[in-house]
């Protein structure tokens, strides 16, 4: 116990029950402990208690309930040696006896409410924690507590709140201000969240751990080298966590400086893998102690499978049990299910754009041929993730408990697994390890191949792969026809905006630009700058970070570096509700793809209000999205073939008002070829029978027999 706990079970015994009978019956062995009174015997077992000899403690407990059944602080007291001990179910069965017996019990309300939440019932835990803070609502502990469990839940809002009630009462403890930095952080917040963890730090210089998330959070805001400098203390004072270690060796740059940094920074990332992979470093649970992906690499525009498989190699060696088998995954004869038991697991199924990618999908997959499991997380219930519940035949409620969410998974014994993206959050690619299907594939929604042995197959599409691309991915590329979603069209909103409500120029043209910032490649630059040379009234409009400022003000410094003279002319506005997003859309004279990174669901949502795109496609898939749609569509005058044919194509667009009407009208004719898509449903079905079919005869399924398949049904 630490001391916090020695002084709170101390007042338990203060607080003990009323009665001076003397127990029939001597406590230990020795004749000076017989005829204690049951004050003094719970003082005696609590002083056992806090020395940490809980088979003493627990014998003066029992014997108090011999003489007497229902003395509550007895009945708490050796639930708590039941729950110390791991024994849970026990601890809430004697410590609801005990409020059985006083209902008013402030601290065997608490300690029921620990051993819910260890048993992973959340709901009636927090119901526990205010239950004692309705005894007592200056019970910092309960309000701490509550805060953990609320932040499990994924409320967020309230977790806060329970936290900084926590440190009003409690306005010393660390503890508390750290997990609210991590709430704010979570949150999107992280301007405040470096601010709190700074005021952890003032009340504790040494927590290791307050030093390693506030790394993340600075890592997060692209503070590159002040995230470093965190990780390094974080480290010095907890040398034996590798998991930081690897942390450190996998940040990168948020937004890069220039092409040199960028290579420096891929360089570096490779010699620091491969040194923390000679110390031969063990993790036990690297959602925790890792706590990040490779995800800033996919907007480098290069070849990651390497790089990805070398992460990969290395996670498996820090920690061997990634690689779980689940015991139904073996290739052995047996009949083929009348329905194939598929699982989509990502913590983005819900108002999100994997949640608008996927959706439908779900939602149409046939039920004569498939069993669809739904895979859902705390706090994850809105529109989208309601509608995706409904869909599907089974909800799988999981934890984000990597251990035990495998063993869940496992048990309903899937025959497909898909993850809708792998890259984007560390639980899902730490998941993603594990074989827990005999067919396991992926979906574009993190665009870049993950480098992980047990994911057999990325799912992409004819209309955005080149003919070379399959050795750019571990997984078996798989083609379908079309682009691999079933993507319900937006409606367009039901006024009109004008450019004083973004706070627009009421003159110039206005090119749009409406990704995240991290997207930026610096060799898009020099594309812009021309642009705004060339139209000398342009102005470029973009989103600004939502994170403080930090992003926007690295880009401005990058941009100054390359076109000083028309930095006045870059435009940053505040995100926004979606239907002014849409109206943002229609409004722009022009809107630019960046030619390294595509749009994919902004893309989707500019068409679907007849917004015309200049794009310009390059050698990955993920910069040829946004062409891939045209190519969908039939439509091919904006798909720019290199960057002066992109300014061109741009200008032309802003300028030109008929060439404009006329894309817009080509828009409104073929648009609905990009939406609502069955036959990409279907395609996927026939891709996981076949792969499910070809698992069953110990082979993996080609592209090409695939591809065969789809044109013979055709």
């Amino acid at each position: 116990m630490n001391r916090a706990e020695k002084r709170r079970q101390k007042k338990l015994a203060a607080k003990a029950g009323k009665s001076n009978r003397a127990l029939q019956t001597s406590l230990l062995d020795t004749p000076q402990h017989q005829n204690l009174t049951v004050q003094q015997a719970i003082d005696l077992a609590v002083q056992h208690h806090v020395a940490g000899e809980l088979s003493k403690a627990e014998r003066i407990y029992q014997q108090i309930l011999q003489t007497d059944p229902n003395q509550p602080v007895a009945l708490n007291l050796l639930g708590v040696v039941a729950q110390q001990s791991g024994k849970n179910e026990a601890a809430v069965d004697l410590i609801g006896k005990s409020i059985a017996n006083k209902p008013d019990y402030r601290d065997a309300h608490f300690n029921l409410g620990i051993s819910l939440q260890a048993l992973g019932n959340l709901d009636a835990a927090v119901d526990s924690y205010r239950r004692a803070i309705a005894v007592d609502a200056n019970y910092g502990n309960a309000h701490y507590n509550l805060g953990i469990c609320r932040q499990m839940q994924g409320d967020l809002d309230g977790a806060a709140a329970s936290y900084q009630k926590a440190l009003l009462i409690t306005p010393d403890s660390a503890t508390a201000q750290n997990n609210l930095s991590v709430v704010y952080a979570e949150q999107g917040k992280l301007v405040d969240a470096v601010a709190s963890y700074r005021k952890t730090l003032a009340m504790n210089p040494a927590y290791a751990e307050a030093h390693n998330n506030l790394a993340g959070t600075l890592k997060d805001q692209g503070r590159t080298e002040e995230a470093i400098e965190e990780f390094e203390i974080a480290i010095s004072l907890s040398p034996e966590n590798d998991g930081w270690r690897i942390r450190k060796a996998l940040t990168l740059p948020v937004i890069v400086t220039s092409m040199e940094e960028l290579q420096g920074s891929r360089a570096r990332l490779i010699d620091a893998v491969e040194q923390v992979q000679e110390s031969s470093p063990s993790v036990s649970d690297p959602v925790i102690e890792i706590g990040s992906t490779n995800f800033h690499l996919a907007y480098h525009a290069q070849d990651n499978r390497s790089i990805q498989e070398r992460i990969a190699e290395l996670h498996l060696s820090a920690c061997p049990k990634l690689a779980y088998e689940a015991t139904h995954c073996q290739p052995v004869k047996r009949p083929s299910p009348k329905r194939l038991r598929i699982g989509f697991l990502s913590v983005y199924l819900q108002n999100h754009t994997i949640g608008k990618l996927f959706k439908g999908i779900i939602e149409n997959f046939s039920k004569d041929h498939f069993e669809v499991f739904y895979f859902q997380f705390p706090g994850q219930h809105d529109e989208t993730a309601d509608a995706i519940n409904r869909a599907a035949d089974k909800t799988i409620q999981l934890s984000k408990n990597l251990s035990g969410d495998r063993g869940l998974i496992a048990r309903e014994e899937l025959d497909v697994l898909f993850y809708p993206e792998i890259g984007m959050d560390p639980y899902t690619y730490f998941m993603s390890f594990a074989r827990l299907a005999p067919v396991q594939a992926v979906g574009l929604g993190h665009p870049d191949t993950t480098g992980i042995p047990n994911i057999d197959y990325f799912v992409s599409s004819d209309m955005i792969e080149l003919p070379n691309s399959a050795t750019s991915y571990a997984e078996q590329l798989i083609q379908l026809s079309l682009f691999p979603t079933y993507y319900y069209r937006p409606e367009k909103p039901q006024s009109d905006f004008t450019r004083n409500q973004f706070g627009l120029p009421d003159t110039g043209s206005l090119y749009l630009c409406p990704q995240a910032l991290f997207k930026f490649h610096p060799e898009f630059d020099g594309v812009i700058k021309d642009l705004l040379q060339r139209d000398e009234d342009g102005f470029l409009v973009l989103i600004d970070d939502g994170q403080g400022g930090s992003w926007r003000e690295l880009i401005t410094v990058r941009f100054n570096n390359v076109f000083p003279e028309l930095i006045d002319r870059v435009i940053f506005i505040p995100k926004m509700p979606m239907e002014k997003f849409l109206g943002l859309l229609i409004l722009a004279d022009a809107i630019l793809d960046i030619p390294t990174f595509s749009g994919g669901n902004t893309t989707l949502e500019a068409f679907a209000m007849e917004a015309p795109i200049v794009t310009w496609p390059g050698e990955f898939m993920r910069s040829r999205v946004t062409a891939g749609c045209y190519w969908q569509m039939g439509l091919n005058d904006l798909v720019a073939s290199n960057a002066d044919d992109y300014v061109s194509l741009a200008l032309k667009l802003a300028n030109d008002h008929e060439f404009k009407n006329r894309m817009r009208r080509a828009l409104n004719s073929n648009v609905h070829k990009l939406f609502e898509r069955v036959e990409v449903v279907r395609e996927m079905e026939a891709l996981f029978t076949l792969a499910y079919n070809a698992f069953q005869k110990g082979e993996m399924l080609s592209n090409e027999e695939f591809r065969a398949n789809i044109e013979h049904r055709e």
